[in-house]
């Protein structure tokens, strides 16, 4: 039988699968049994692999028609598994640190930034980071912050993944998620402000090395998702391992993952960032989920129906 095959943190910690219990949610219009959870969805935690196992596993695709589309993700091509992760960090600053900071592309104009408490006045902050994230989480600093904060050393401490996308001197994505391969280094796929191209960081690959012992420094490479090309041609490491997956994300709405209500999570952590956790940005209130995603949001085509992929990975978001 296809299935998803899901493994429970909790269970293996506690080495101890009896506590699970099977819950059913509905994706479109067909019943499927989807996650099984140890006491509470605020406590456990998934780390979720499309493969193929065994009918007795904790995801069972119940409907035939959903076999299909599942089993078009069990190709060995595949990724083995992607997991949604958090990106938080511990900045140094705790008093009133304040600095204006000169626009990139207008002239003339000038962003307030206050390092303490991680505002600042540019619109990207104003109509959507401020709304998203709270301090601590990579996902509410703009451009201009990340710069800021770099150049003061609150970033030292974080994890290899943060220190990329910082050092990549972008603003930081609003979702992150980890893709394991089955050849290759594990690679972070981010979405920022943009719908048209998709952040990749994976480690460059030093002479000699095959793609699994990739040791180089991470670098950012982007990836169009209309065109489905790397840009300039250039892709990572085992960049032929994640294109499939890549192509998939056609079928995500981003937007609407942003608007999910698994942002209201906290954080299981307050060093670096939390593996098999979703994202954990506070819900945006109903004035600004709307409205300050808008001016980002890439057009959505009516009646465009979601890959296999994009369906499983809104599920995972509930």
């Amino acid at each position: 039988m296809v299935a998803l095959g899901g493994v429970c943190t909790h269970d293996l910690h506690r080495n101890n699968g009896r506590d699970c219990r099977s819950g059913c949610l509905d994706l479109d219009g067909r019943t499927v049994w989807a996650r099984a959870c140890c006491g509470g969805y605020s406590r456990h935690y998934w780390d979720v692999e499309v493969r193929i196992v065994k009918p007795a596993s904790h995801f069972r695709i119940c409907m035939p028609s959903v076999e299909r589309e599942v089993a078009e993700l069990c190709d060995t091509s595949l990724p083995r598994a992607f997991r949604p992760v958090s990106l938080v960090f511990i900045s140094p600053i705790v008093s009133p640190a304040t600095k204006r900071v000169a626009s990139d592309r207008l002239q003339n104009v000038t962003y307030s930034l206050d390092l303490a408490a991680q505002t600042c006045t540019c619109p990207d902050f104003v109509e959507v980071r401020g709304n998203l994230a709270k301090s601590g989480e990579l996902g509410r600093l703009c451009k201009h912050l990340v710069r800021a904060l770099n150049e003061r050393h609150a970033f030292d401490s974080a994890n290899n993944w943060v220190r990329a996308i910082v050092n990549a001197g972008h603003g930081a994505p609003y979702i992150a998620w980890e893709v394991s391969l089955p050849t290759a280094k594990p690679m972070l796929v981010t979405v920022g402000n943009s719908r048209e191209w998709l952040n990749v960081f994976a480690h460059m690959k030093r002479n000699g090395e095959r793609y699994s012992e990739a040791s180089g420094p991470i670098e950012q490479f982007g990836w169009s998702l209309g065109g489905h090309r790397w840009s300039y041609g250039q892709g990572p490491a085992g960049a032929s391992e994640i294109r499939p997956f890549l192509k998939q994300l056609d079928g995500v709405d981003f937007d609407a993952l942003l608007r999910g209500d698994n942002r209201s999570r906290p954080p299981q952590s307050a060093t670096t960032f939390v593996v098999g956790t979703a994202p954990s940005f506070p819900v945006p209130t109903a004035k600004t989920a709307v409205s300050s995603a808008a001016p980002s949001a890439r057009p959505q085509t009516p009646g465009k129906p979601r890959s296999a992929l994009g369906r499983l990975i809104g599920l995972l978001h509930r």
